[in-house]
């Protein structure tokens, strides 16, 4: 996606088949390749902006194992008073904070946050997705009450190989996240083992059952590849409901009213109902997403205090799409959002050729029963759902014949 000249169906099919174990199995979080950014030497931050449209904000708090906490925050805040310029007339209607890797102690999230809420527009109570991202472990009655009173309504708990928890800690933030009257908990894995799972079948039965499960970045092997499919034939006979192939919510969740209402956003950060596409990324690595423009801060954490300190941008690598590549960026979004495409619409609004994308899809299949195909819709099948993954690989580098551009 964004290639000047992308591959070929022929050779992109020839290169990723479904059971192609070297490719990722978690469709919805999509973004285009890291290795199609492009390096910039500076970019410059405008000072004035009319957008008023609802806007994102991703904040990364991973410390390097070598740096002091106390660092990353001053670099954060200089960051924050950077970034804000152009976008403080925008609201947040989207905020995660990413604690997992983290040592910031509570004074220091508080600073951030409150720093964060005289910069940005921070939307009020009832009209916000305000996430707080932590592992199991870190999941304390100090940390959920501090994150609830900092006006976080979501907590997204990971479990990954490293740091897969246990049925007591589960039970904990299960319980807490009751008690704090937080909107939503979800559980996000990074990696299936016996242990992982045994610790989703008891978060379905557990008291306060949860209502939403995403699967990400997943390890890219035989054994992930058998779990996958096994736990999502588990979760949708369980009536969870399907988001892209990788996010499962309960029927009665905002997201699933979402989906069938068709008001349901996709974004770098996921799925929201508050009309969230475009994201500020800020921290070690993190990206930014406005339009068809993805901007990317370095990764190191010396070029990023030393640019920051001398009120240069962090931003080192930068993508614009091309018309093409948003074209089929809409198409993904719309098999991943509602696991249908409407080709009629597609041929009025964008002049596409649809009958090139029934075969460019029904190529990427196979030979397998992934759709539904009636004259001017194409449904997935469950089959299809959970290869989605595969399908918007191919779309991402296909050419699609239109006359809209």
């Amino acid at each position: 996606m964004g290639q000047a000249n992308p591959p070929s169906l022929t050779t992109a099919l020839e290169d990723q088949q479904p059971n192609d174990w070297s490719q990722p199995l978690c469709a919805s979080q999509y973004l285009p390749p890291l290795d199609s950014f492009h390096p910039i030497q500076e970019m410059k931050e405008t000072r004035s902006g009319l957008d008023i449209t609802p806007l994102g904000v991703s904040i990364n708090l991973s410390t390097p194992d070598d740096i002091d906490s106390m660092q990353l925050l001053d670099c954060l805040l200089q960051e924050i008073r950077m970034r804000c310029g152009s976008r403080n007339n925008r609201p947040v209607h989207l905020l995660e904070i990413h604690l997992q890797a983290s040592n910031l102690e509570t004074a220091g999230i508080t600073e951030l946050v409150y720093h964060l809420g005289r910069c940005f527009r921070l939307a009020h109570a009832g009209a916000h997705h305000f996430r707080a991202h932590l592992t199991l472990d870190q999941a304390r009655e100090t940390t959920i009450a501090l994150l609830k009173g900092l006006g976080f309504n979501q907590l997204f708990l990971h479990i990954d190989e490293n740091t897969p928890g246990n049925i007591e800690q589960l039970n904990t933030a299960l319980s807490l996240s009751q008690r704090y009257q937080y909107t939503n908990t979800a559980l996000k894995c990074h990696y299936l083992s016996p242990t992982t799972e045994t610790l989703l079948n008891h978060a379905q039965q557990a008291p306060q059952a949860i209502q939403h499960i995403e699967l990400e970045a997943l390890a890219e092997d035989t054994e992930q590849h058998q779990r996958f499919f096994a736990l999502f034939d588990q979760l949708r006979s369980a009536h969870y409901r399907v988001l892209g192939n990788d996010c499962f919510v309960d029927p009665k969740h905002p997201l699933a009213r979402a989906q069938m209402n068709n008001h349901l956003r996709l974004t770098p950060l996921g799925y929201n109902t508050v009309n969230v596409s475009d994201i500020c990324g800020l921290g070690l690595g993190n990206i930014t997403r406005e339009g068809r423009h993805f901007y990317r801060n370095t990764e190191a954490f010396e070029t990023y205090r030393d640019r920051l300190s001398a009120d240069r941008s962090p931003v080192t690598h930068t993508l614009t799409l091309s018309q093409q590549a948003i074209l089929m960026q809409r198409i993904i979004n719309q098999l991943l959002c509602y696991h249908q495409l409407d080709l009629g619409y597609l041929e009025s609004r964008y002049q596409v050729n649809s009958t090139q994308l029934r075969d460019i899809l029904k190529q990427a299949a196979n030979g397998h029963s992934w759709f539904q195909d009636s004259k001017t819709h194409l449904s997935l099948t469950p089959q299809g759902i959970s290869h989605l993954n595969h399908l918007s690989r191919i779309l991402s580098q296909s050419q699609l014949e239109t006359g809209y551009f």
